[in-house]
């Protein structure tokens, strides 16, 4: 009976890099307004016996780079007793105690032991004879996966966390998994191949649950160390959230033999399958990937953001949520399932037309914003989620009263890494997510008044204010906003007022020189400059002539670092300054 009286959702979490600190805020209201109707839910049955509201699971996670990262650390804080939602956040009175509860914040927000550009430009990863592997210095990220990870992990038994929770998180596999196609007559074969990868774990607390080989299945553990699947899990998380260049890109083991179980929908003239209105038919269909060499151990691949082909990996989390019935249904009184769609960056501000000439860096730059913005060009899913007649699919996005289009985050500044600069664009985005949350689930996140799920309950809804009214028609929000005596779950979230984290000249001054100390790391421990000193130093024999042309080669090595960190220096604060000044956050 539960389960026929319960609304599903599939939480899908788009690529955000500094603005997961506004994911991380809607999730944290929304885990606070599922565990507040647990509490009206059993306020209702104590006071109507025999008698139950729906209930509401969130049934799939579903991410891509800081998405991912996030869904990640969503399943984490479901197996966490300690986790605890910022009720009536206020950054002016908030406690390390509070912090300490709340992952999401801890990781996305907080300075001290969480993301932050400080970090990042630390130089301690460069040393000895390491190579370099990524512009930024990567230690910190390691130790807020393993911190959001390595704690007692034991699936919390509420109403709203379901007994199996399917996580899935895209990365960019960088070797691929190649693909062949023949054509009749013929012996030739075309060859592809598929770099958007994605990794599927699987808690199942169902006694004799089984698995596929797509499936890593995630066990309950009490103890506080990562071992056998969880440690693919951290890899993972780590991978899906590796910048190209900026972030150092992850291992990650899988077994060939997964790919084999990866459906795709395929044209089809047999009339039996599902048809659109033009008699077009698609069915899911395996095809084998066309392997060399292939054995049955895992292999390691090599893997990068999942934004850079994937950004918001909607379709396998639709399709995992609808399970045998493969389509979720969208009418008001019928849907019980739902897509939730968070996405900080849903449209882009309206660009200028490049005219004249441009340089091989500008060219550079052009061709790698076109290929992430094409990634995120899904005008089907969006269309769908922005469909006021559709009810299996919504979307939450940033939206700050007076804020122009694209400015509604402080992370969205510096292509969406302006958020590591300080804990203050952090804590601003955080709180944002919040209201953005409450507002949407007690404006748009609604079924029918006639709905299997709400119907019987209509007249209680409308006591106790549940039910929202779009002209004639009624509507019932999914996870009813009803306030309790010692809880006001309605209560207005004030928003951090958008000019008081404005960042100080002297900030930045401090963060440009920590920028000037990685660039003149990176530039010496580069490989090009590090190739030609051993290329003019190996074939010199005696010591004394090869410790002399090793000292005139430092010596150059250090003139030619210092001259490109100038130039580059510069231009970086002309740029941060430039925008951030647009942004009026400077």
């Amino acid at each position: 009976m539960e389960k026929n009286n319960t609304f599903e959702i599939g939480l899908l979490m788009a690529g955000a890099v500094s603005a997961g600190a506004y994911t991380a805020g809607v999730v944290d209201y929304l885990f606070e307004a599922l565990q507040h109707y647990e509490k009206v839910r059993d306020k209702f049955s104590r006071e109507h016996p025999g008698e139950t509201l729906h209930n509401v699971q969130i049934r799939v996670i579903s991410g891509a780079s800081a998405g991912g990262m996030t869904g990640a650390i969503l399943l984490s804080s479901m197996m966490d007793e300690t986790y605890q939602p910022m009720s009536g956040y206020n950054p002016s009175v908030i406690t390390r105690s509070d912090i300490d509860r709340n992952i999401f914040y801890r990781c996305w927000v907080d300075a001290t032991e969480g993301i932050d550009i400080r970090y990042l430009l630390d130089n301690d990863d460069i040393s000895g004879k390491r190579p370099l592997k990524s512009l930024l210095n990567c230690r910190r990220i390691d130790s807020i996966a393993d911190a959001a990870l390595s704690h007692p992990r034991k699936l919390q038994r509420h109403d709203y966390i379901p007994e199996r929770i399917d996580l899935f998180m895209s990365v960019f596999n960088l070797a691929g998994v190649p693909y062949s196609v023949g054509f009749q007559q013929s012996s030739e074969k075309y060859g592809m191949v598929n770099h958007s990868d994605m990794m599927h774990f699987v808690l199942d607390t169902n006694s004799g649950a089984s698995f596929n080989s797509n499936e890593i299945p995630l066990d309950e553990d009490t103890s506080s160390i990562l071992s056998g699947n969880w440690k693919i899990l951290r890899q993972t998380t780590l991978a899906t959230g590796a910048f190209p260049l900026a972030l150092e890109p992850r291992y990650v083991p899988k077994n060939p033999e997964s790919y084999s179980e990866w459906k795709w929908w395929i044209p089809q003239t047999d009339s039996t399958d599902i048809c659109d209105n033009d008699g077009r038919c698609f069915a899911l269909k395996k095809i084998t990937p066309a392997w060399t060499n292939q054995d049955d151990s895992a292999r390691y691949f090599l893997c990068v953001d999942g934004g850079v082909a994937n950004n918001e990996p909607l379709e396998i989390a639709r399709r995992t949520l609808a399970g045998k019935d493969r389509f979720n249904p969208r009418d008001k009184n019928e849907a019980h399932r739902a897509i939730i769609m968070v996405d900080p960056f849903p449209s882009e501000p309206e660009k200028d037309w490049q005219t004249g000439d441009i340089n091989l860096v500008q060219l550079f730059s052009y061709l790698f914003g076109s290929l992430k913005e094409q990634a995120r060009f899904k005008p089907d899913e969006l269309e769908a989620a922005a469909n006021p007649e559709i009810f299996s699919r919504f979307m939450i996005a940033p939206s700050r009263k007076g804020a122009p289009k694209g400015h509604e985050i402080a992370s969205a500044s510096l292509g969406a890494f302006g958020g590591f600069l300080s804990e203050k664009f952090r804590e601003h985005d955080f709180q944002l997510g919040r209201k953005n949350c409450q507002r949407f689930l007690m404006k748009h996140f609604a079924i029918g008044i006639d709905n299997d799920l709400v119907k019987r309950n209509a007249d209680w809804f409308r006591q106790n204010g549940s039910v929202i009214k779009r002209g004639e028609e009624e509507f019932v929000q999914v996870i009813p906003m009803v306030d309790l005596p010692d809880n006001r779950i309605t209560q207005k979230i004030i928003p951090i007022p958008y000019d008081s984290i404005t960042m100080q000249m002297d900030e930045l001054n401090e963060i440009m020189k920590l920028i000037e100390k990685r660039i003149k790391k990176v530039i010496k421990k580069s490989y090009l400059i590090e190739k030609l000193i051993d290329d003019i130093t190996k074939n010199i024999k005696p010591s004394p002539l090869k410790w002399f042309s090793r000292k005139v080669s430092n010596a150059g090595k250090k003139l030619i670092a210092g001259y490109i960190c100038s130039k580059a220096s510069d231009y970086i604060r002309n740029v941060i300054e430039k925008d951030l000044v647009k942004r009026r956050l400077l």
